[in-house]
């Protein structure tokens, strides 16, 4: 006899929230609904995305960007934050570049120029705002460039070949054993003996990337069970039956012949199972299975589905029977990662299962040219539109880069607006060309994108802590304005409190403000607007107008760096794509020499009476009488002189 699921709508569960005031027996729905719009009230999210122009540079040029700042539940710009972290890490994890970017409606745009002393090697990008500190770092916007310094890169014109550091470069040798990792993923969390359940694999070489393997699942008594091979990216997935009494063993054969062998999680004697798949490219089905010894009392069992921490689906029923299964439409949910989560009567989760539901709602983007063919340098006219599935136009915010089609490197490898907001925002761990799921709906991308799933981890909470109350508060706060601060202390580091401190900007900026420290010797400078590479000075007089009063800059806070090896990244792109990005200094080699930058300087004339503290003839500026002569008021004195 088949069981009866009752589903749940949101609306009624919240009833039951706002109709009790006691939660004392209350149903676990109810209370589970409850305590996720709580951690969503206490901590909404925040995500980045960074549009480059481009994935490969050479020093010198600019990393034109737009940032694109959303609120983790719709994806709407965000008001939330007002200041931008942008870093340049390279591949010995540190820190070569950082800057701070004002955000005006969710949005900030900018460029960030590489200096000359970089090496040639692979570089991340990293973004973030001050609010997503709360989350763990592995859900800050990352990219991974390639910069070029051609003195550490020797090019040989007429062989065509590039060598990076002096040392060839050629392509990965076929990976050994001990560069392996090998992983495997029980959908659900777990094995049960007696029940058929998903067991998906990931095999990555040393650079994380996924490889191409074959295997077989021995028991015990070392005979062969099933086998299996990868399908995508080095993942895949067996369809498996423990038993009792036995263990199990995956022998794994990589594409030189060698052999690895890892020992599969211990199976579970009893329990439920939930089991996801796509039971059609528009409906999603949920299996939930049990083991005969529970079937002696039957048990209340619920199912949640959530994204971003708000319910869109919740369903319990009694376990008196093997299994049921529930089919759910994917329109039900927004367009993005769906967790389904499987609870005890006791409201406790046992079984989780992630699922990425993509519903017909992208926006149709066109870019026309007036013509078809252009001579060289005509100008070029592009019409942009944007609309919905039914064709109607669609206002929005955008950003377009124009660079020449064979730098592209590879089109799977971009990071895309879809694939950051949707996939890399949500799962930790390196997702290898994120791009290529999103390119096209078919029934083997859904395939490859739900293997994704299957080996990926989310935990944006904790359901123990949820349920329990016990999810910490959100600390670092959302940064409104950009501001500079610091201590202000004596010769003898003690504070200097109620002193006056100014701020003022050098340049065309005409920045002047001015503020006191208050008792424990702390100034502060807040709502700054300011022109891209200002320069500011802060001075600080003692209580007798002295200039004997320490200034010590409060320190940016950096978050952790994890260490990700990308240096032998560069290996797999440099033999096509470097080549075709320098093709114009390949052509030029012959007539061209790159020079060493050199600064002209005019010599400054030393008046005979000047004098500072740099030395004489050493002064910012030097104003003299001749100079003063048309200026009538003091105002005069800035235009005639200063901007002269």
């Amino acid at each position: 006899m088949k069981n009866k699921i009752y589903f749940l709508g949101v609306f009624v569960a919240l009833c039951f929230t706002l109709l009790g005031f006691s939660y004392k027996n209350e149903d676990p729905i109810a209370k589970i609904i409850r305590q996720l719009n709580k951690w969503r009230n206490n901590h909404p999210q925040e995500k980045v995305h960074l549009h480059l122009d481009k994935s490969i540079y050479t020093i010198g040029e600019d990393i034109w960007l737009k940032a694109y700042i959303v609120n983790g539940e719709k994806h709407l710009l965000s008001a939330m934050s007002s200041t931008l972290n942008i870093e340049l890490i390279n591949d010995a994890d540190s820190i070569k570049q950082y800057i701070k970017l004002p955000i005006a409606f969710g949005m900030t745009a900018n460029g960030l120029l590489l200096p000359n002393q970089l090496k040639t090697g692979n570089y991340r990008i990293r973004a973030y705002t001050n609010y997503m500190r709360n989350s763990d770092v592995g859900y800050f916007f990352e990219k991974t460039i390639t910069i070029i310094n051609p003195e550490n890169v020797n090019i040989n014109i007429k062989n065509r070949a590039v060598l990076s550091n002096k040392t060839p470069i050629s392509n990965p040798k076929s990976p050994t054993t001990r560069d392996i990792d090998f992983q495997l993923f029980p959908e659900g969390g777990y094995l049960i003996n007696g029940l058929a359940g998903k067991l998906a694999f990931k095999a990555n070489d040393k650079n994380g990337l996924g490889i191409t393997i074959k295997g077989i699942i021995r028991d015990q008594e070392n005979k062969d069970i099933v086998q299996f091979a990868s399908t995508h990216q080095g993942m895949g997935q067996i369809l498996f039956t423990p038993l009792k009494g036995q263990s199990y063993k995956a022998v794994v054969t990589l594409s030189n012949g060698s052999e690895i062998t890892r020992a599969l999680p211990v199976a579970l004697a009893q329990g439920i199972k939930m089991s996801v798949s796509e039971a059609h490219k528009d409906t999603i089905a949920i299996n939930i299975s049990s083991t005969a010894l529970l079937n002696n009392t039957p048990k209340e069992i619920y199912v949640v589905g959530q994204q971003g921490g708000k319910v869109y689906y919740a369903a319990k029923t009694l376990v008196n029977d093997t299994s049921f299964i529930a089919a759910i439409a994917k329109n039900t949910f927004p367009t993005g990662v769906v967790q389904f989560t499987l609870f005890s009567s006791d409201g406790l989760p046992m079984s989780e299962r992630m699922v990425f539901v993509q519903n017909k709602d992208a926006l149709t983007l066109a870019a026309v040219t007036d013509k078809p063919i252009y001579s060289s340098r005509e100008k070029v006219t592009v019409n942009l539109s944007s609309a919905d599935q039914q064709g109607k136009p669609i206002d929005g915010n955008f950003s377009v880069a124009v660079i020449e089609e064979k730098r592209i490197v590879d089109e799977d490898e971009e990071t895309s607006i879809l694939s950051n907001l949707l996939l890399g925002s949500e799962l930790r761990g390196f997702i290898e060309k994120p791009n290529a799921y999103f390119k096209n709906n078919t029934e083997q991308n859904r395939a490859n994108l739900d293997l994704l799933m299957l080996t990926h981890g989310y935990r944006r909470f904790e359901w123990k802590k949820v349920l329990d109350n016990t999810e910490e508060i959100s600390s670092p706060i959302p940064e409104k304005a950009l501001q500079i601060s610091g201590y202000l202390k004596t010769l003898n580091n003690k504070p200097l409190k109620n002193t006056p401190v100014t701020l003022f900007a050098k340049g065309s900026n005409m920045l002047f403000l001015d503020t006191l420290s208050d008792r424990n010797g702390k100034f502060t400078f807040d709502n700054l607007t300011f022109e891209d590479s200002t320069t500011f000075v802060i001075q600080a007089l003692d209580g007798k107008n002295k200039n004997k009063a320490k200034i010590e800059l409060a320190k940016e806070t950096i978050p952790i760096v994890p260490k990700k090896n990308i240096a032998n990244a560069l290996a797999l792109v440099i033999d096509t794509s470097v080549l075709e990005h320098l093709k114009y200094d390949i052509n030029a080699g012959e007539k061209a020499i790159m020079l060493r930058e050199i600064e002209l300087k005019t010599a400054k004339k030393v008046l005979k009476y000047s004098d500072n503290l740099n030395g004489a003839g050493k002064a910012d500026q030097i104003v003299i009488a001749e100079e003063l002569k048309n200026c009538i008021i003091l105002r005069n004195v800035y235009k005639e002189v200063f901007q002269a």
